[in-house]
């Protein structure tokens, strides 16, 4: 049985922690973060940020702008700053800001779930996002709620290297490879777009979350692990028992 993982992001915790327990790891990353040109529109809002009543923010990309311009203007924000995942939620603990998560919240849907309606009914929001998001907060919220959508980063496939890409893509067509792991929507359709030709069969696919793998199963592929918690180390870990388990 292969023991060959495909991980479509740069070397991290997750790759580091396969590594350590014997697992032979290719990172590949398909997708790239970036700043986009113009934050007029951000510095535009916190200037005016007491209009809102809450504020979303689901992604460490979207927290790090809109708190150095917070910072910067001496800004109090009173309202509720709902924010997903553990990273995120650091960023605003390190500045000193309270917000409301939780760690057994792991998308966006269980996050709004876990608000009181009456708290988020009538009311106007700010949804901080990347170009790429996922439009759960605003299609939820919609028939209830004010909610003004702002890009705040942008998200884009990256220049694959042609030979690694090749050496990948023979791996994959030979079922040399047992599992590839992805940890965003946007990670999934990077991959995708690198490799169209990508025929499933038996190699693993493994998620770290719901929407994930939701996102993936939509584009007609199985979903064979997904993470207990949408946690770097909890996912490294339950892949690892996951996939020895069934090379057994």
């Amino acid at each position: 049985m292969e023991t060959e993982i495909l991980v479509v992001r740069d070397c991290d915790l997750f790759s580091s922690i396969l590594i350590e327990q014997g697992f032979s790891v290719i990172n590949f990353p398909t997708i790239k973060t970036e700043q986009i040109a113009d934050y007029a529109e951000l510095d535009k809002v916190v200037t005016e940020i007491e209009t809102f009543d809450g504020i979303f923010i689901t992604s460490p990309n979207a927290a790090a702008p809109f708190l150095e311009r917070l910072n910067k203007t001496k800004k109090i924000y009173c309202g509720k700053i709902y924010v997903l995942g553990k990273r995120t939620n650091e960023l605003f603990k390190t500045a000193g800001i309270e917000t409301f998560s939780s760690e057994d919240t792991k998308n966006a849907s269980e996050l709004l779930n876990s608000i009181p309606k009456n708290e988020l009914k009538g009311k106007k929001f700010l949804y901080l996002r990347g170009n790429r998001s996922l439009q759960i907060i605003p299609e939820t919220l919609e028939d209830f709620a004010e909610v003004k959508e702002l890009i705040v980063y942008k998200t884009s496939a990256t220049e694959a290297d042609a030979k690694q890409s090749d050496k990948i893509k023979e791996k994959l067509r030979n079922k040399k490879i047992a599992a590839v792991c992805f940890f965003s929507p946007s990670g999934v359709e990077g991959f995708l777009e690198n490799f169209a030709e990508f025929e499933q069969d038996k190699t693993k696919i493994a998620a770290i979350g719901e929407t994930t793998a939701r996102f993936i199963e939509d584009r007609n592929l199985r979903i064979d692990f997904i993470a207990e918690k949408p946690s770097t180390e909890v996912f490294a870990k339950g892949l690892i028992d996951y996939l020895r388990k069934d090379f057994e």
